[in-house]
């Protein structure tokens, strides 16, 4: 292993005469600063070395990072076939289906709410015209309406149930029941 500009970078060569053999022990730290040659010269040729060894393992490393782009871009090419849209896209019968498309461009409209029996009450004409026919009709006490509804799912206290056959009652002419 060899420091160059805070990088270690590690030699696979292998040389054959004894200079070589020193700078392949100076890369591979097998050498003390007391060991590193005085020469400049044999300093030059060490440092272009690891430099022609840094080059190649950059150009092998951005070989491999274009390889691995290459596998990832292939990977979500077949997630895209598996799981993408299928051959039905440009059928003819999926113009069938497409009413939430057509109107997409617009903001949805409300109608308006029809007038209420009892003005700023939840009370719909069906509900009303049932508590009153119960009460009257069918001789059933608010209370034991309270109850039904209770069970029904609906929470309904007899107070408000006695104001709205009261208000229906004061509202009959209005409302043609």
């Amino acid at each position: 292993m060899v420091l160059i500009s805070g990088v270690r970078h590690r030699t696979n060569n292998c040389f054959t005469n004894r200079r070589d053999s020193f700078i392949l022990a100076v890369m591979e730290e097998q050498t003390t600063e007391k060991q590193l040659p005085d020469s400049v010269e044999l300093l030059k040729t060490l440092l272009l070395s690891a430099q022609k060894q840094l080059k190649e393992k950059d150009r092998k490393i951005h070989s491999l990072h274009s390889l691995i782009n290459a596998y990832q871009e292939e990977k979500r090419l077949a997630q895209a076939h598996r799981f993408g849209a299928s051959s039905e896209k440009d059928s003819p019968q999926q113009r069938l289906f497409d009413e939430a498309e057509v109107g997409a461009d617009t903001p949805p409209s409300t109608a308006p709410m029809p007038p209420q029996p009892i003005p700023k009450s939840q009370a719909s004409p069906g509900f009303l015209a049932y508590v009153v026919t119960s009460k009257y009709a069918d001789a059933l006490p608010l209370y034991r309406q309270c109850n039904i509804l209770k069970r029904s799912g609906i929470e309904c206290a007899r107070n408000t149930l006695c104001h709205q056959v009261v208000k229906a009652g004061l509202s009959k002419r209005e409302l043609n029941i």
